[in-house]
């Protein structure tokens, strides 16, 4: 692989690790600051139609409530108007307000005029003749009803002694339109502090249930309102109304944490915020007027819709990644292409005609930038006239060298023919030394003879001796 693509690759490699660590680190911080935006402002929006919602049923407690402190002077009014008068006024407030399905009142026994026998069996009333009408639309047309011919007014007896407003669960109720869910907010009458009474209005939630039906947070989400008790008030569902939070329906959308948590929420009256099966919930429970029981408002929405501004990003920056990965490549293979491999060929091909041309010491690479590929330039600028100088200095001294071969040649002849001289002088003196060893051989042959006739005059002499010996000794 080429110095350059190398070159390239690790330089590229550097950058798409810079640039892709950082857009990481900055995707992941948009991100986090998305997921926060998010939850913010799914509670503002939620906050916001919770808002509406408790405007909307704090109008419906603020007339329950000025009935009730209207009729909490009732001994200002005549004894025997009383009950006529409370009829035209609660009479009077359902034909002005078309959205209520009915509107009534119950009072202690003998509380309102102290002759309740009187009035027994007649129309608002029950048996015992006891106030309790209730104007109501069940039917079209707005008509009096005692108000026990409900039994769903059951609780509404059981506080009829409480110092508290309240505002019901849900129920269903049977109307012209069909079964209907319904819902009352009722305000205690209180006389020289003592609650005498109590004055109601009994609401269609179909209104809230279309309201609910519009809110869509992010264009696409959905909203459900639990009342206190966990039954389903209003649902972008028709279907659900009336279940409670824990239907299956319910639960296998919420789940058990968020389900568990928007009860807390209405025990508390705290937000909740959560995520199950990909979707955001947040709950905002609110109150209406002095009512200490809430409800509560839970919006949801997907996460792929709340994180779809995040995602194109993502995106987008990917690309932008990508594309600049390429032209940082790009860019940096032909800056290291210009300002290194370039240069570093010219050295290589200085060098390669150098050592495969005809050994031009004479040339020199030309010298543009002051930095490393300028300063190996240099050295070899400077190692190419060393070298020069060298060879230079070496032709210098050859010619010297001739002259000296020159004259060691000449010595060499002479030397050549003395030694040849000795060479005959040495064959001549090897001749005379052959010459004498056969003397001094033939000279020792005659030494032996001359031994042997020595040896033999020897033996002769003794045997002389011998011989005089014996005469004298014979003599004697």
């Amino acid at each position: 692989m080429k110095l350059k693509t190398r070159l390239t690759l690790v330089v590229g490699s550097l950058v798409a690790v810079f640039v892709t660590g950082v857009s990481l680190i900055l995707l992941m911080q948009a991100r986090s600051l998305q997921v926060q935006s998010a939850y913010e402002n799914m509670r503002n929006l939620t906050g916001m139609y919770a808002a509406r919602l408790q405007s909307m049923y704090e109008n419906y407690y603020y007339v329950a409530k000025s009935m009730a402190d209207i009729m909490d002077s009732y001994k200002d009014v005549p004894v025997e108007e009383r009950r006529e008068r409370y009829d035209t006024m609660l009479s009077g407030v359902m034909g002005s307000n078309p959205e209520f399905l009915g509107m009534f009142s119950i009072w202690d026994v003998d509380a309102i005029d102290g002759n309740d026998a009187a009035y027994a069996d007649t129309q608002g009333t029950d048996a015992s003749g006891r106030y309790m009408p209730l104007f109501t639309r069940r039917r079209g047309q707005v008509e009096k009803r005692p108000l026990t011919e409900y039994e769903q007014f059951a609780d509404v007896m059981n506080d009829l002694k409480s110092r508290e407003p309240t505002f019901s669960n849900p129920y269903f109720t049977q109307t012209t339109k069909g079964e209907i869910l319904v819902t009352r907010i009722c305000y205690p009458i209180v006389n020289d502090n003592i609650v005498v009474g109590r004055c109601g209005i009994m609401l269609d939630l179909t209104e809230s249930d279309t309201l609910v039906a519009q809110i869509k947070p992010y264009g696409d989400g959905r909203s459900v309102v639990y009342a206190n008790d966990g039954t389903i008030a209003a649902h972008y569902d028709v279907a659900m109304l009336g279940k409670q939070l824990r239907s299956p329906g319910s639960l296998d959308v919420l789940g058990e944490q968020t389900a568990s948590a928007i009860e807390a929420s209405l025990a508390t009256g705290e937000l909740h915020s959560g995520t199950n099966l990909g979707r955001i919930f947040q709950s905002y429970p609110f109150s209406v007027g002095e009512i200490k029981t809430s409800w509560t408002i839970l919006t949801s929405v997907e996460e792929s819709t709340v994180f779809a501004a995040v995602n194109a990003l993502i995106q987008i920056v990917v690309i932008v990644i990508f594309i600049s990965i390429v032209i940082a490549a790009i860019v940096v293979f032909f800056v290291m292409k210009i300002t290194i491999t370039d240069r570093i060929v010219k050295v290589g091909n200085a060098i390669k005609d150098i050592s495969e041309g005809e050994g031009d010491l004479t040339r020199h690479i030309t010298i543009t930038r002051d930095d490393e590929i300028g300063a190996l330039a240099t050295h070899f600028n400077n190692t190419i006239e060393r070298i020069r100088l060298l060879v230079s200095a070496v032709k210098h001294q050859s010619v010297s060298l001739f002259d000296i071969g020159n004259e060691l040649a000449s010595n060499m002849t002479e030397t050549a023919a003395a030694v040849n001289e000795i060479a005959a002088n040495i064959q001549s003196i090897k001749g005379r030394v052959i010459n004498q060893s056969a003397s001094v051989t033939e000279t020792n042959a005659t030494m032996e003879q001359i031994t042997l006739n020595i040896d033999k005059l020897s033996k002769h002499i003794d045997e002389q001796t011998e011989s005089v010996a014996q005469c004298s000794s014979a003599i004697e």
